[in-house]
């Protein structure tokens, strides 16, 4: 495993920022434990049934139709043309180990990085940078 480049936030922000209540961290849990065998989350931006863009975080196998779980968040969105693919097992295990946390915020760059903010007595940072 080669050196990970030192990474900081962009200077033009992120291009989509979502805050979580410790309802939606649990039903994201709750879609990837459903899918244990599989390590494979996109995140991509969608449409909603009311036609509103939506962040859509998809657990499952990437190729055909099978073994898919998908999730929408609302959110800050400034750029519709995101998919990005990430390891469900990694963004499970931030997830379990800040559940009884708060406050989740969710930020992600178009250059492949994730950023995850919880708050509460313990306030913890982490960076995830997309699968190639």
């Amino acid at each position: 495993m080669g050196k990970s480049p030192w990474y900081s936030d962009p200077k033009e922000g992120f291009e989509i920022e979502l805050t979580l209540e410790r309802e939606e961290v649990d039903n994201l849990t709750k879609a990837k434990n459903a899918l244990s065998d599989v390590d494979n989350m996109l995140i991509q931006i969608n449409k909603d049934l009311d036609g509103n863009e939506v962040c859509e975080f998809l657990f499952g196998d990437n190729t055909g139709f099978s073994n898919k779980i998908e999730y929408q968040l609302q959110g800050m969105i400034k750029d519709s043309d995101i998919k990005l693919p990430f390891n469900s097992d990694i963004f499970k295990d931030i997830l379990n180990a800040n559940k009884d946390i708060d406050n989740c915020s969710i930020k992600i760059s178009k250059q492949g990085m994730m950023k995850i903010t919880f708050e509460g007595n313990i306030n913890s940072i982490y960076y995830i940078a997309r699968n190639e």
